[in-house]
């Protein structure tokens, strides 16, 4: 998978969590605990699933490398080579 549309799948989790986040924090000040735990299950889940999608698709496509944290990399650091 190309780096560009893995950052894209990125972004659109990161979006979900901060969704969920959002949603916890309104929960909370309702007063409404019920949903509590069922938010956070799906905030560690969606945290889950964002790094198993970064660990096996975050890689340079040229000689596999992992990309590292880095949230828009131009070039491989391990090869050089600049990403699409």
């Amino acid at each position: 998978m190309k780096p560009s549309k893995v950052k894209y799948i990125r972004w659109a989790y990161t979006g979900v969590m901060l969704l969920f986040l959002l949603i916890l924090y309104i929960i909370d000040k309702s007063g409404y605990y019920k949903l509590v735990l069922p938010m956070t299950f799906g905030i560690g889940i969606t945290a889950v699933v964002m790094a198993m999608i970064e660990l096996a698709f975050w890689r340079c496509t040229y000689c596999g490398a992992y990309l590292g944290r880095a949230f828009n990399p131009q070039y491989c650091h391990k090869c050089g080579r600049e990403l699409e």
